[in-house]
């Protein structure tokens, strides 16, 4: 998997691309920590390029997101797949996982 970090009109924006497997937990886990820790209090996931992601990877997406929301952040998704959708449904986080079309969608939701 890899894993890309830019600044998008000020947001923070992590592209996942690949498969995100139980070897890139720690990597993924790693990254989003230090976005949390850094103080940052907006993040766009952008899930455009990720293909499959195993239960350790989702697990280090919603604590991202329930860290961020503990430090009055916010954390969006964008460009879900269907394959990753079904695993937020079928885990039962779909209702409390904010998901939009495309970053500007995003972007424009953080901003409001």
């Amino acid at each position: 998997m890899e894993i890309n970090k830019k600044l998008r009109e000020g947001i923070t924006v992590i592209e996942l691309s690949g498969r995100c497997e139980i070897q890139d937990y720690d990597n993924l886990n790693e990254h989003l920590n230090l976005i949390v820790e850094s103080g940052e209090k907006e993040l766009i996931l952008d899930l455009s390029s990720l293909h499959f992601i195993n239960s350790a990877g989702l697990r280090a997406l919603i604590v991202t997101v329930q860290k961020m929301s503990g430090a009055g952040g916010r954390v969006v998704f964008c460009c879900v797949n269907e394959t990753i959708e079904k695993l937020f449904s079928i885990t039962g986080y779909a209702p409390i996982l904010q998901r939009f079309d495309s970053i500007e969608a995003a972007s424009a939701h953080l901003k409001s």
